[in-house]
């Protein structure tokens, strides 16, 4: 299994290769998910996994203590904060985001953050199952434009220069997790074979995809999809929550994310313990989830397990693992980025 490796140790071990480093990130909204190989303690090869809670917010907010700008970026000249506490976040639900400044931003500054500034590298990035496919083949339209808005220069303020993208590959997210079940990272082959067939359901924060996988590794499309309901949903009923329990008129999304992370959030600047609150959210939200994989792949009695991962399986693996035949890996948040890699190493 991949090891965890402290963001400390990861800058003096990375191994960037001798031209271009294989990077895969998986660009949430809200938490940007770094994969990339590495030479751990012991000098095997492993992969290096990297979460980097952020968001970007128009113009240029943050100020360090010295004067300079702090965390600010330029696209065709205009400027961008990037922060895990900007008071404006942009949220751009749907395909647009793909393809957005904002997203390239956060791609950008997610490399630079995983030690990657001034080097040369290959990436790749997700895109939810019914964005990627479109009628059976790829959408080749959303995908090339995709890949036109990462090329964008994007120039960080100050001395650090941003990371070289040589070229960039898109893959279907819910797939590439399935390819990190499936595939060992030191071999690169085969590790757990389909006998009737396997669906992984990624919880991602604004869609969860569906992939049925054949036992033959094709895609059946009828029993695949995806739809925008995730973790912001959680986070959505949470806040409602929280806001009529304890009288509160606003909260902040890093309030949110570290309350669902803790069980603690901080009000009138004391410590309230929202437990309660969370187990309400997680409920309702897994419920709407349920239904929805219920609508999509029945009750999966004829697979040989049905595989939860993405940052939703996280915060609600401790009611998913309540169903039937239901799977969670090890760090279920990093499964995309971790089968991208892979896919990129060994395939591409």
């Amino acid at each position: 299994m991949a090891k965890k490796v402290a963001p400390a140790d990861l800058q003096f071990t990375p191994v960037y290769g001798d031209e271009i480093t294989d990077v895969a990130v998986d660009n949430g909204y809200a938490d940007q998910k770094v994969a990339f190989w590495h030479r751990n303690h012991k000098g095997e090869h492993a992969i290096a996994e990297m979460l980097i809670p952020s968001r970007a917010q128009m113009g240029a907010i943050n100020i360090s203590i010295d004067g300079n700008s702090s965390g600010v970026y330029e696209i065709d000249g205009d400027p961008w904060t990037v922060g895990r506490d900007v008071t404006e976040p942009e949220s751009i639900r749907g395909q647009k985001y793909a393809y957005s400044e904002l997203n390239t931003v956060l791609v950008n500054h997610s490399l630079i953050a995983a030690g990657f500034s001034g080097r040369s590298v290959r990436i790749s990035t997700g895109l939810p199952f019914d964005h990627f496919f479109k009628n059976g083949q790829k959408n080749q339209l959303l995908i090339d434009r995709v890949k036109k808005s990462m090329a964008e220069k994007v120039k960080p303020r100050g001395e650090i220069s941003a990371a070289i993208i040589k070229e960039h590959i898109l893959y279907p997210e819910s797939t590439a997790a399935y390819v990190d079940y499936a595939v060992d990272e030191v071999t690169g082959e085969m590790k757990n074979n389909i006998e009737t067939g396997l669906a992984v359901v990624d919880i991602g924060g604004n869609t969860t995809d569906i992939t049925y996988i054949n036992p033959n590794n094709t895609i059946n499309t009828d029993r695949s999809g995806s739809r925008n309901l995730g973790v912001l949903n959680v986070r959505d009923r949470l806040s409602r929550q929280i806001k009529e329990d304890f009288g509160v008129d606003e909260l902040r999304d890093a309030q949110l994310d570290s309350a669902l992370r803790s069980g603690v959030c901080q009000i009138f600047g004391k410590k309230e313990n929202v437990e309660k609150q969370i187990e309400t959210a997680k409920r309702m939200s897994t419920k709407k989830l349920m239904n929805y994989v219920d609508e999509v792949i029945g009750d999966a009695a004829d697979l040989d397990l049905v595989l939860f991962v993405g940052g939703g399986a996280q915060i609600l693996r401790d009611i998913i693992k309540e169903y039937p035949h239901a799977h969670v890996p090890d760090r279920p948040q990093f499964a995309n980025a971790r089968g991208m890699l892979k896919y990129m190493t060994f395939v591409n």
